[in-house]
Formats: structure tokens, sequence, C-alpha cells
């Protein structure tokens, strides 16, 4: 059913042409009348109602048809329009027409012409909405057949077979993958990035990139991020050098005019489809370089640096460190790794693996300390074991400080054993890893263990340090990551043997306590 938005600034015609037609019997629905072209826009604006169909008056106070008809298709296109005017002169039939309409009734309407007009528009409706379905359907086709190969998901014979049917081929002999992340890694306040976000990015990328006379090829991957494969003359650095000044310039045109703030990753460039995958990873690895400036948008994979002497790049001597956690000085500690962290950045030379194998081996040095005293790790087990990956996940020197945050906090902890697990939290733990991939709430645990839902709540967090969904989600995506690692099964079947029924959801917790997406973090190992 389409919907149907009137408006004339005469009541009677208004009510008029609510009785003319039996509306349902045309699966036409009118949402909306107004009696000016400024009450409609502002109606249709308050109440984000979607109109297929305008019939309007073009002679109104405050705004005319004409005007509204305009307004109106800037923000949509596809509406179709149908005039319905008390005047019969050919300046208003000529620009109407230039604005674009279905048909210009004169009043008093005939009925006759008015129903064969809105079956018209109604069945153009249809067709242009088929069409676009099949162009999407091609489209994902495409951009599915994209991505497997610049991932190395297929053989060449199954590109090449493909792609012909499809009509695919390179934007240019020569081309460079630019990985366009939609929210950039200093954003930390910014929502998840999702696909009307992403649909955004594309949309301006592509045009973007056509102005300045870069042929390319735009898809999202299942991250929401943008991969563009960009068509270049030849594989020289200045061509190379003028790609990123455009990307430059469009990744601040998007900020600039949307607010958005993406992270521009450009791989190498490489000739011809066989090679065209080694500039996509290329690019992936460049996100490790924003650890060296967190507040650049554009890196290019021929920046990374040679390294320098690894004996420079470390932090404080384990002395300090082990004085402070005797002294259970926290604040003291947290700030000497901000500390350490600000000085290896200083060093001029020093590369994202450089810091991150520091950032690693102190924690590793705290871990051991614990080791030393004899005493049993606190905090979730999923922080010591995931450390490692934590660590390479780290997008900005923040984050990666944050990591050995974490772990000096939980060995500060263990340190000065200010706890121990009463023995129902003992058992709720239990619980939870062996019906991990079951339905697990604090009230059905109440019942189970004959304790009330908020008093289990509250003990849990006392006792975890974490919420219990909070707790429950870390211990399934650990799950989830064995499963990854040790068989072939899909994304989906994983996520529902660890006890996600919601794909969405399953994703959106396993970024959040990976920094990766499934594929991505398959792809890792």
């Amino acid at each position: 059913m389409f919907n149907v938005f009137i408006v004339d600034d005469e009541p009677l015609i208004l009510e008029g042409l609510h009785a003319i037609l039996n509306w349902n019997a045309l699966d036409l629905n009118i949402v909306g009348e107004a009696e000016n072209g400024e009450e409609a826009l502002e109606l249709i604006a308050e109440e984000n109602l979607r109109v297929d169909i305008l019939l309007t008056d073009i002679s109104m106070p405050e705004m005319d048809g004409l005007e509204l008809m305009r307004r109106l298709k800037e923000k949509n296109p596809r509406l179709r329009c149908i005039v319905l005017s008390g005047y019969n002169e050919f300046i208003y039939v000529k620009e109407a027409i230039r604005i674009g309409i279905e048909n210009y009734l004169l009043k008093p309407i005939n009925r006759e012409e008015l129903q064969q007009t809105l079956v018209n528009t109604a069945e153009q409706l249809l067709r242009d909405q088929s069409d676009r379905l099949l162009d999407d359907e091609i489209q994902h086709l495409k951009d599915n057949l994209w991505f497997r190969w610049l991932t190395r998901r297929m053989t060449l014979d199954e590109w090449t077979s493909r792609a012909d049917l499809l009509h695919m081929k390179m934007p240019a002999p020569h081309a460079a993958v630019v990985l366009i992340k939609t929210v950039h890694p200093s954003c930390e306040d910014e929502e998840i990035h999702g696909s009307e976000r992403a649909a955004l990015v594309r949309r301006e990328m592509e045009d973007g990139l056509n102005l300045e006379g870069v042929p390319s090829i735009c898809l999202i991957n299942l991250d929401d991020d943008l991969i563009a494969v960009c068509g270049l003359p030849s594989t020289g650095k200045e061509m190379l050098l003028r790609l990123r000044e455009t990307l430059e310039r469009q990744a601040q045109r998007l900020e600039d005019v949307h607010g958005i703030r993406p992270l521009v990753l450009i791989g190498s460039v490489q000739s011809g489809i066989v090679q065209i995958p080694d500039s996509y990873q290329h690019a992936q690895e460049a996100l490790s370089l924003t650890l060296l400036d967190p507040e650049r948008i554009v890196w290019g994979y021929d920046e990374k640096p040679a390294d320098v002497p690894a004996a420079r790049i470390a932090f404080s001597p384990d002395s300090e460190y082990t004085r402070l956690l005797a002294a259970n000085d926290l604040e003291a500690l947290l700030e000497m790794i901000d500390q350490d962290m600000e000085a290896c950045l200083r060093i001029e030379g020093v590369t994202p693996s450089q810091l991150r194998n520091a950032a690693l081996e102190r924690c590793h040095s705290m871990i051991r300390m614990l080791r030393d005293a004899q005493t049993s790790l606190t905090g979730d087990g999923e922080d010591y074991r995931d450390i490692n990956e934590r660590i390479f996940q780290a997008a900005t020197p923040k984050r990666l400080a944050d990591c050995v945050k974490l772990i000096a906090r939980n060995v500060a902890e263990a340190l000065n054993d200010r706890s121990s697990v009463s023995p129902i939290i003992k058992q709720i733990l239990q619980h939870i890893h062996t019906h991990y991939s079951e339905e697990l709430s604090l009230k059905l645990l109440g019942q189970l263990y004959h304790t009330h839902p908020v008093y289990l709540g509250q003990l849990f967090h006392k006792e975890t340090s974490q919420t219990f969904s909070d707790y429950v989600n870390r211990y399934r995506i650990g799950k989830a990551k064995e499963l990854l690692a040790e068989s072939n099964l899909k994304t989906q079947s994983i996520a529902n043997k660890v006890g996600f029924w919601d794909s969405n959801y399953f994703y959106k917790q396993f970024k959040k306590y990976s920094g990766v997406s499934p594929t991505e973090y398959r792809t890792m190992l």
C-alpha cells in the first residue's frame, strides 16, 4: 500500500477528495492533509511521514504547490506528484512538468481521470520498487564476491567465472585498497556505527572519488566499514600521493558536512586482480599505525617505520612497580603507566609493535609478581588469558595503557587479598561454566539455589567486580573464540552453541570484548 498526502487551501476540496474515491480498494492510504505547502512540510517532518504520492493545489497561501514539490523532491526524488489546479495557464503547467509530475488535473476534478491517474502512478511505483530490489540484489552479489576475493576465500577460477557473469573487473590496471572505518578510534563516545552511517559514507566517498577522477569500487563489510578499491594509472609514488590527498579531502568533508570522523587506511599499490588481496591485507595492517598518532585520520601502509633498538622501548623498572604494588598505591601505579606510555611515544622512530611488546612485557611481569608471591589471580580470568589479544587490538595509546591498567588493578587486588568468593557464588560460577549455552538469568539461578535474585546479583557484583550479565557474556565470547579457532562452523552456528540466539547481539558483544568482529578474529588466526 502506498501513502498519499493531500494539500489544498479549500476545505471542501479536501473533504471531497476523501469521499470521491474508495482509497482502500486502490491500495492507497491517505496519511495526512494540509491547507498550504508550509503546513504540509511541517506535518511531514514532525510526524516523519513516508509519502509516496502528493496531491497538491498550485495556488495556496504561505507556500504554493510548486515550491512544495521542489522541497519534497529534494528529500525524496522518488516522490510522485499529481497537480490539482483551477488554473490552466501554460506557465504553471510548464513549471510543474519541469519539476516532475504524473498529471495536471483541472478543477472541478473528474473522478474517472483522477482514479486512472492514481492507478497508473501506483503501478509505476511498483515497477520502480521491483527494479530497485533487483538492483539491490545484484549489488549485494557483487559486494559479496569482491569481499570474498579480497579476503582470499575463493580461487581464481571461481572469481573469474562469477566476475564474467556479473561483468565485474578492476577499476584500472593498478589499484590500492582503502579501508575506511566509519568511527575513528579516538571517538570513544560514539555509538557503534551502523548500516545507515556506512551507507552514507559509501555514497559520499563514491561521489567524491568520482568527482576527483578516481575510478573506484566501493562495498561495505560485515563490520559496516567501507572498502574502496581505487584504480590508479600507474604504480608510481606520485599516484599514491595523489590518492592520499584525495582521500584526505573526502575524509575532511565527511567530518565537516556530516560530523563523521572516519579512519582511512590505505593499502599498497598492486597490479592486476591476483595481487589486489595483498593490498587489502596491508590496509588492515595499517590500523596498528594509529598508535603513533591517534588523532590522524589518514594512514598508509607505506608509512610503516623501521624498528629502533628494542632496548630503548621499555616501561619503568620492575622494582618501581613492585614498590607501588606492595604499598597498595594504586593511584601512583596508574599514573606511572600513563607516564611510561608517554615516554615510549616520544622515542623517535618507535613502531606500534614495539609499543605493544613493551606493554605486554609489563603485564606479564606484574602477573609474575603474583606467582612469586604464591597469590591466586583475582578478577576475571579472561583479563589474563586474553591480554595478548587485547593489546594487539588496542588502536590508540590510551587503550593500550588501559590494558596495562586493567592488569595492574587486578594484580593489586590479588596481592592485597581483599575478598574471597563465597560458596554460593562458587556454585553460580560453576553453573555458568557448565551451562553457558543454555538460558541464564539471575531469576532462574535464584530459584535454583533458593536465593533472592536481587541479593544474588548484588553479591555476584561484589565478589567478582562485574555484573552477572557482563560475566556471562564475556565467558560465552571466550567459548566462541575457541570454536572460531578450532572448527569450521559458521558464525551463526557458533553464536547459537554458546548461548546467543540473536546474531546482531552476538556481533555487538563479540566486538565489545574482543575489539574485532568474529570474521576478523578468524582471519587473524
